[in-house]
């Protein structure tokens, strides 16, 4: 394997975690049973994180005409994916017959209100992520026009801090998973861990070892499960969220040139964001359909569940992909 030198290549070992990363998340809003599945979820804390990481690494050293044009492309997918959402649901209400009181349920301050500051739409919670990056894009664009990056970057321990705080109070306390999200600490801690990780990579590569990164590796992950297997009253699993999603970003970076070539990065590289907005639109489709109501025990049903869903979600993603380049011309939007 050998050691990174640019960035202006294309980074094979980012791909291949952003397709285990995409994977992981629809693992995480299709779980499996029981406690197989909570420690699955927890392993797949990750996901979110190292797609906001990779926009912080390349941000690095981007102007601010750069930024304006990820930012305008970030609107633009958001934009289609909630017109998907919104028909999708639509459609739903109008067969139960109750979508004039969807409809205006949808309108109004408080909504606008949780998708400012929590980043959250109720019919279309996946799309959080893009409010965040949104809103992320929005603040860098002002950082890097009047050449602030210095200063915001000290802001990146007590941001991390304030996350640990927030996710670790609504997890322990059963609260709305909505109150835990927000830009500040959902989107800009980790855009900005992955700037400062692209600062400092030359002294990263060379200081941070196998060994260590191993331990800190394992270190994470038994942080993570600590509360799932053991029900601590207090779920401290973000902490090692923390740890194991930058050691596995760290070694992405590390051995960026390392030649690969299989499905998973192919999945990170072409399907990662259409599968990302896709799954969970998926998942409700086959339900309402009765697709996985075929006569076998529950508990195999609810095992199988999250591969089938994935599945279709892939083939579908592959398909989109293959409809975009044809007929739009465009290559695929990615993550």
């Amino acid at each position: 394997m050998k050691n990174c030198s640019t960035i202006n290549h294309r980074n094979q070992s980012l791909n291949l975690l952003k397709g285990f990363a995409c994977i992981g998340v629809v693992f995480i809003h299709i779980c499996f049973p029981d406690l197989f599945g909570q420690i699955i979820k927890k392993l797949s804390g990750f996901a979110v994180p190292c797609f906001y990481m990779i926009a912080g690494f390349y941000a690095y050293q981007a102007n601010k005409d750069v930024i304006k044009r990820r930012l305008i492309k970030i609107l633009k997918i958001f934009i289609y994916a909630i017109l998907l959402f919104f028909i999708f649901y639509l459609i739903v209400h109008i067969i139960n017959n109750n979508y004039q009181e969807w409809l205006m349920s949808l309108f109004t301050l408080k909504n606008l209100f949780k998708s400012i500051v929590f980043c959250t739409i109720d019919f279309a919670f996946p799309l959080w992520y893009l409010i965040g990056m949104i809103e992320t894009y929005v603040l860098w664009f002002y950082v890097v026009k009047n050449k602030k990056e210095s200063i915001i970057l000290k802001f990146l321990p007590l941001l991390f801090i304030l996350r640990f705080i927030l996710t670790s109070y609504v997890l322990s306390n059963n609260l709305p998973w909505c109150l835990k999200m927000n830009f500040l600490t959902c989107s800009l801690s980790w855009f900005l861990l992955g700037y400062y990780i692209n600062l400092k990579k030359q002294i990263i590569i060379e200081k941070c070892k196998n060994s260590i990164l191993f331990i800190y590796l394992s270190f994470g992950c038994t942080v993570a499960l600590i509360p799932v297997i053991f029900r601590t009253s207090i779920d401290f699993s973000c902490i090692g969220i923390f740890f194991y999603s930058a050691v596995l970003f760290i070694f992405a970076i590390k051995y960026e040139n390392y030649e690969m070539s299989n499905p998973i990065t192919y999945i990170g590289e072409k399907l990662s964001l259409m599968v990302y907005i896709l799954h969970v639109l998926i998942a409700n489709i086959l339900h309402y359909v009765n697709i996985l109501s075929f006569h076998i025990n529950n508990n195999i049903l609810a095992s199988l569940k999250p591969i089938f869903v994935l599945i279709v979600t892939l083939f579908t993603a592959c398909l989109t992909n293959v409809v975009i380049k044809k007929y739009f011309n465009k290559n695929t939007l990615l993550l």
